[in-house]
């Protein structure tokens, strides 16, 4: 499907089965207030390609997907949430932003290019929480750019996140949300080998991580010196 023309919507897209891929052709779609959300994804596989702009207009989720197979290769998304997130989803390019976060997540979530953001579209806006809120399932960054927000980049409740292969995990920030019961351990972020999860006084976290702590991925300072010889100097 190839966008000719742009669009204002006053009802939710849902699609439910199929295969196919919607190509966004320098287009815009826009849904309108009466538009409960933007798309509505149950069943399928769904690509969404090309430049162009969707966006919810009064501050809902811009595209939902409760139980299929979505690929975002390009485009902008852009709501109150770009994207909720129950099925499997693949960012492989694009950009998804959120007046409060970019992603909610309770599905299988991949990272692989494009940006997840929050945004503040005024500056009375106290929501302007993270990119992406983990409530459950996997969420997996291997590329992409992911921006923070008050509450750093990833927001914790539950499940898991796996930077492991992640290049840019250096300095990703990861808020254990203070509002959460599920019980949070640093097991529960998987990391490159040689890294570690530290709190903001600098101590690295190996267990139970504390309601309210914003972590920080950095690089474990840890050196081999039993190659070293009596009266080597250290540079």
């Amino acid at each position: 499907v190839k966008l000719l023309s742009n669009l204002m919507l006053t009802e939710t897209i849902t699609i439910s089965s199929g295969v196919f891929t919607l190509d966004l052709n320098e287009k815009n779609v826009v849904f309108s207030e009466t538009a409960t959300i933007g798309f509505e994804i149950s069943g399928g596989k769904v690509t969404f390609a090309g430049n162009g702009t969707v966006t919810k207009e009064d501050g809902t989720v811009t595209v939902v997907n409760t139980d299929a197979v979505v690929t975002i290769s390009g485009g902008i998304y852009d709501g109150a949430v770009a994207l909720a997130n129950a099925g499997t989803v693949t960012v492989s390019g694009g950009t998804l932003k959120g007046s409060g976060f970019g992603i909610r997540n309770t599905g299988d979530l991949t990272i692989a290019g494009g940006e997840v953001s929050p945004y503040q579209k005024n500056t009375s806006n106290p929501y302007n929480v993270t990119a992406i809120i983990s409530s459950g399932g996997r969420i997996t960054v291997t590329g992409g750019t992911l921006k923070g927000g008050r509450f750093g980049m990833i927001m914790y409740q539950d499940g898991t996140i796996d930077l492991v292969g992640f290049r840019e995990a250096k300095d990703v920030t990861i808020w254990r949300d203070d509002l959460s019961t599920v019980e949070m351990n640093a097991s529960d972020v998987m990391l490159p080998e040689g890294f570690g999860l530290f709190d903001e006084s600098g101590t690295q976290q190996t267990g139970s991580i504390a309601e309210g702590t914003m972590l920080t991925v950095k690089r474990l300072h840890v050196h081999d010196w039993s190659y070293m010889a009596e009266g080597d100097t250290i540079t």
